[in-house]
């Protein structure tokens, strides 16, 4: 709505080049603009919008039955609504050699936009990390960091299962004796299923009436699930790498005698 002056002569509405008027598009103009009309005889044309918007304009030139308009707040909302769509998006991005540092984050390009990215888990310039956008602004946006050289999923599955055969070759699957077993430490035993049934002469279907988990047992000792063994040695990594950026101090005890002869040497 605005405060026209309506006569009856389209020449005395008393509007301004550089007068601002909030509106709605009302009808379909040509070349994509739309039309607002104002009185009888007069009407706005505003381009690039379309019918039902509802934009504030600013008269650009004055005829005798019309006058062009420009937008001026759609074009501020598409930012805002772009900057938002970034928040929330993951990048994959190389911190440059020549980053500059301010307020603790390195500052880098992004599709034209500056990004202040937050140092954290030890990043280090030219390593290739994966961002995540906090915050993003016309100007700038804010980023934080979720992993350090960020892998495919195939690449993770195959360094898992060389880690995994690794980790059997170098027996660590084996875990304690059966009769000394921590109740703690059922949930990382390796089970496996064994299942009581028969077969239906009808349709020679196996038909399972029980199903038991019985732990395996190799030298009289549990054999510890290394899949898990090994998601757990990655949880902990992440921790220690958090630490270790934040310059912590680090005490390993050897609580076994092979092992504490090893923690001593390192």
């Amino acid at each position: 709505t605005s405060n026209f002056e309506k006569t009856s002569n389209s020449l005395k509405f008393g509007f301004k080049v550089g007068q601002k008027f909030r509106v709605a598009i009302a009808k379909k103009g040509p070349k994509n603009s739309g039309l607002v009309p104002v009185a009888k005889n007069f009407l706005f044309i505003v381009p690039n919008t379309k019918v039902g918007e509802n934009v504030v304009v600013e008269i650009q030139k004055i005829k005798q039955n019309y006058a062009f308009a420009k937008p001026i707040v759609s074009k501020q909302m598409n930012s805002v609504q772009e900057n938002n769509q970034m928040i929330g998006q993951q990048f994959h991005i190389v911190i440059p050699s020549s980053a500059k540092t301010l307020a603790n984050s390195f500052v880098v390009q992004l599709n034209g936009q500056f990004v202040f990215v937050k140092k954290s888990l030890g990043v280090q310039p030219e390593d290739t990390v994966k961002i995540r956008i906090q915050k993003s602004t016309g100007t700038f946006a804010l980023a934080k960091i979720l992993k350090i050289s960020p892998i495919s999923s195939k690449e993770k599955k195959a360094m898992v299962k060389e880690t995994v055969q690794k980790m059997i070759q170098s027996s660590m699957h084996f875990g304690e004796k059966t009769i000394r077993c921590n109740a703690n430490m059922r949930k990382y035993i390796w089970y496996r299923k064994k299942g009581l049934g028969m077969y239906t002469n009808s349709k020679n279907t196996f038909l399972s009436i029980k199903e038991t988990k019985k732990p395996m047992v190799r030298r009289g000792r549990h054999v510890l699930n290394v899949f898990k063994t090994q998601r757990c040695f990655s949880e902990a990594l992440k921790q220690l790498a958090k630490y270790a950026a934040k310059g912590k101090t680090f005490l390993f005890v050897g609580t076994k005698k092979p092992a504490a002869s090893l923690v001593a040497k390192t």
